[in-house]
C-alpha cells in the first residue's frame, strides 16, 4: 500500500482495508469516499466558478448519501422526473439550484416548477410554444421566477475519438439522437414566442474520450446564444452538459477535469455569460468503489473461473456494454491479461466482469474491490436471481468508515409490495344478505378466538415518555424514551406509537416550529424488527431526517429515518404537512 496516497487521490480505493472491510460492513457494499467526491467538485468549480452551477445528473447514482453530500458541498441536480426532484429536495438542494429536463417534459410540473424559482430544460419546439402558451394565457396565478432553457442538437458533428460498441448508446449529441432542437433551426423554433430563454444546453455526450467535442459544444453555444441576444432573450447560462469520461481500464487516456478546465477556459467570456455543466461518470464514477469477494474458484477446461457475490444486477454497464472496471485485491491489482475469468453469480452467461485474468493468487473467500463504480451502477441495478442492493459505506477525510445506507431489505420488493391478493369479488355484504348465515356467524367467533389479548384489552396501557433530547446535527436526533407495557416486550403496535411521535416532534423543529400548530400524519411507514426489545426500559431513538420537500404545493413532506434500541428495530416513515 502505497503511504503517499490520500483519500481524495484518483487511487484512493487502494487504501482501503479490504478484509477489515469485508468483516465489519459485510459484502458487496459499495464505499465512497467524501474527500474524493469533495476533490472533483472542486476541479470542476475552476470552470463553472461556483459549485452552483454544477448540476449533478441524479440519474447517474440516486443514493441519498451521496446527494447530501453534494448538497452539503454547494452543488445543484439535474433532474428528469419528479421523483428525482424529490430526492434532491429532501437531500437539501434549493429550487434554485434543481434543473429539470426530459425528452417527455410534464409541462403542467414544469409551469410549478419555475414558480418555485427552478430552472427547466426545453427539449423541443413544440414543448417550447406550449409552456409558452400556458404562461402567457392569463390563468397563471403566480407568474414563474424560475428559467427556461433550451436543450440543442449542434450541427456540426461531435464524435469520439476512439471507437467502440457502445457508443450508438452514448452519442447524445448526434445527428441521429432523439435530444435537442437542432442548432440550425433554433431562430425558427423561438421565433414569435413570448417567453424568455435566459440559458441553452448541449450534451455531447457519455465517456467522451477528447476535447475538441466539448470545444466544438462550447463553440455552438456562444454562436446560438448571440442570435437569441439578438432577438431580445437574456441569455445568460450557457450549460455544456456532462459527459467527461474516466479511465475504466489500464489502457484507457482520457483528460482529467483539470485538463478539461485549462481547455475550455480561454474561449469562455465571463462578462457575458455563465457556465454551467452535469457532469455524471466524471464527478462520482471515481469516488465510489464496490467491495465484494470470491465465493467460488471453479477450474473447467484449462481456465479457472473466479465466481465472487455480486454481477450484472449492479454492474449492467460493465457486462452488458463490456465496460470492465479494474479490480483490485488485497496485493494489488488483477492483471487483464491471462487465461482466467472473473464473473459474477447469476444464472446469465454473460455475467461476466473480467474476460482475462489471473487469479492464480486467489481463494475463496477473499476481498476484492471494484474500482470506479460510482455512475450507473446502483442507478441500474435489479432484483435478477432474487438480488438486492448492496449497502453503503462512506470514507470521511480521516479514513473513518461510517455506515450511510443498509443493504436493500427484501420486504420492500415492488414485486411483493404491489401485490393485491384478493379475489375478484370485490361486493358488499347487503348486495348479498345470503352471506350472513349462521355458519358466518360461528367462523366469526372462531376467528375471534384467535386473537391477541394483549392487543384486544392490554394495548391500552401501554404508556411511554420522551425523558431528554439530544439535538445531534441539524437533521439528526436521540430521542431517550421511558417506556412501560402491559407485557414484558414492545410490540410493533407500541414501538409505532413511540416512533411515530418522536418523529413528528422532531420534523416539527426541522420546520422552526415551537407549537404543533398544523396536522402531520405519516403516508408511508416501514418497520423491521430485528429483535425482541424488552420494556419497561428506556429506549434510544436515534431520528434522521431528509430536508423537508415545500414549495410545489401548499403542503410538504419529510423522511425521517428511525432506529430504536440500537438496531433492534429500524425503518422510515414519510411525514406528511
Amino acid at each position: 500500500m502505497s503511504t503517499s496516497l490520500n483519500w481524495n487521490d484518483r487511487n484512493w480505493s487502494r487504501l482501503i482495508p479490504l478484509q477489515k472491510c469485508l468483516e465489519e460492513f459485510g459484502s458487496p457494499t459499495y464505499v465512497a469516499s467524501l474527500p474524493r467526491l469533495k476533490k472533483n467538485v472542486e476541479d470542476f468549480t475552476g470552470f463553472t466558478g461556483s459549485p452552483e452551477r454544477i448540476y449533478y445528473p441524479v440519474k447517474a447514482n440516486p443514493t441519498f448519501a451521496v446527494l447530501r453530500a453534494l448538497a452539503d458541498q454547494g452543488v445543484g441536480a439535474d433532474c428528469s422526473s419528479i421523483h428525482e426532484v424529490n430526492l434532491a429536495r429532501w437531500a437539501g438542494i434549493p429550487w434554485n439550484r434543481i434543473l429539470y429536463t426530459s425528452p417527455v417534459t410534464d409541462l403542467k410540473y414544469a409551469l410549478r416548477l419555475l414558480k418555485t424559482g427552478a430552472t427547466v430544460i426545453i427539449d423541443n419546439e413544440a414543448d417550447l410554444r406550449a409552456l409558452d402558451s400556458m404562461i402567457h394565457s392569463g390563468d397563471t396565478e403566480v407568474q414563474p421566477t424560475g428559467k427556461v432553457f433550451v436543450r440543442l442538437n449542434p450541427e456540426t458533428k461531435i464524435e469520439y475519438s476512439e471507437k467502440a460498441d457502445y457508443q450508438d448508446l452514448t452519442a447524445h449529441a448526434s445527428h441521429s439522437s432523439k435530444f435537442g432542437i437542432p442548432s440550425e433551426d433554433l431562430l425558427q423554433a423561438t421565433d414569435g414566442i413570448k417567453l424568455r430563454i435566459s440559458g441553452l444546453h448541449l450534451h455531447v455526450g457519455t465517456q467522451m474520450d477528447h476535447l475538441d467535442s466539448f470545444r466544438a459544444g462550447l463553440q455552438t453555444l456562444h454562436s446560438c446564444a448571440e442570435l437569441l441576444l439578438a432577438n431580445g432573450h437574456p441569455v445568460r447560462t450557457l450549460d455544456l452538459g456532462g459527459g467527461l469520461g474516466i479511465a475504466f481500464g489500464p489502457e484507457d487516456r482520457f483528460p482529467s477535469i483539470k485538463e478539461y478546465t485549462s481547455s475550455l477556459l480561454p474561449l469562455c467570456d465571463p462578462t457575458r455569460f455563465d457556465y454551467a455543466v452535469e457532469p455524471g461518470h466524471a464527478l462520482i464514477g471515481d469516488a465510489v468503489c464496490l467491495l465484494t469477494q470470491i465465493l467460488k474458484i471453479k477450474p473447467s477446461r484449462g481456465k479457472t473461473w473466479g465466481v465472487i457475490d455480486v454481477g450484472t444486477e449492479q454492474l449492467a454497464k460493465v457486462s452488458l456494454l463490456k465496460w470492465q472496471h479494474r479490480v483490485l485485491t488485497e496485493n494489488g491489482e488483477l492483471p487483464w491479461t491471462g487465461t482466467d475469468v472473473l464473473a459474477g453469480p447469476l444464472c446469465f452467461a454473460g455475467d461476466t466482469l473480467l474476460h482475462q485474468t489471473n487469479l492464480s493468487s486467489l481463494k475463496e473467500g477473499d476481498p476484492l474491490c471494484i474500482r470506479d463504480a460510482g455512475a450507473y451502477c446502483f442507478a441500474l441495478s435489479n432484483h435478477f436471481n432474487g438480488r438486492y442492493a448492496p449497502g453503503m459505506v462512506l470514507i470521511d477525510e480521516n479514513g473513518v468508515l461510517i455506515r450511510a445506507h443498509e443493504p436493500e431489505s427484501p420486504a420492500l420488493d415492488t414485486s411483493i409490495q404491489s401485490w393485491v391478493g384478493f379475489t375478484e369479488n370485490r361486493e358488499s355484504i347487503a348486495s348479498h344478505p345470503e352471506w350472513k348465515t349462521q355458519d358466518a356467524l360461528l367462523q366469526a367467533q372462531e376467528f375471534y378466538q384467535l386473537g391477541s389479548s394483549y392487543l384486544w384489552h392490554l394495548a391500552a396501557a401501554d404508556q411511554y415518555k420522551i425523558t431528554e433530547v439530544y439535538h445531534l446535527g441539524p437533521q439528526e436526533f436521540l430521542v431517550q424514551i421511558l417506556t412501560r407495557a402491559a407485557v414484558p416486550f414492545i410490540s410493533a403496535p407500541f414501538a409505532l406509537r413511540m416512533i411515530g411521535d418522536a418523529s413528528i416532534m422532531a420534523s416539527l423543529r426541522v420546520l422552526g416550529l415551537t407549537l404543533k400548530s398544523a396536522p402531520v400524519w405519516g403516508r408511508m411507514i416501514t418497520l423491521e424488527c430485528r429483535d425482541q426489545i424488552a420494556s419497561g426500559t428506556t429506549l434510544p431513538c436515534r431520528l434522521s431526517l431528509s430536508h423537508p420537500l415545500t414549495g410545489i404545493s401548499s403542503g410538504g413532506s419529510i423522511w425521517v429515518r428511525f432506529d430504536l434500541a440500537d438496531g433492534k428495530f429500524v425503518g422510515q416513515i414519510e411525514l406528511v404537512f
